[in-house]
């Protein structure tokens, strides 16, 4: 049971992270069906499909949910190697894409 050691840390911190992905997808849902977040759509950026296509809601919300189920996933890999990954993959990927958007299927373009 080491998941559950440290006098309650990890549980803690599962629990913050499935609420706070809980309170990000409700307050960019109507964003998802642009295929950005709120931020996104400040800067100008839009989630598509790996072949160019526009990305459906239930794709960019599953890809949001990816990206902080690795968040969690911190007993499994270290956050430092999650974060060198995907720093790995933003300097060498040819188009920028993070571990996230490789299971997702997605990537970030300039949305104008």
């Amino acid at each position: 049971m080491l998941f559950w050691s440290y006098d309650g840390y990890e549980y803690n911190r599962v629990v913050l992270s499935i609420l706070n992905t809980v309170l990000f997808l409700i307050v960019n849902w109507s964003f998802f069906r642009e295929g950005q977040t709120f931020g996104m759509r400040f800067v100008g950026t839009q989630i598509v499909m790996k072949n160019g296509f526009k990305a459906s809601m239930i794709t960019v919300v599953l890809r949001q949910v990816f990206y902080s189920y690795l968040g969690m996933m911190t007993f499994i890999i270290p956050p430092i190697l999650l974060f060198a990954i995907n720093g790995l993959l933003l300097k060498f990927h040819p188009c920028k894409r993070l571990l996230h958007d490789l299971i997702a299927g997605t990537m970030v373009i300039q949305k104008y």
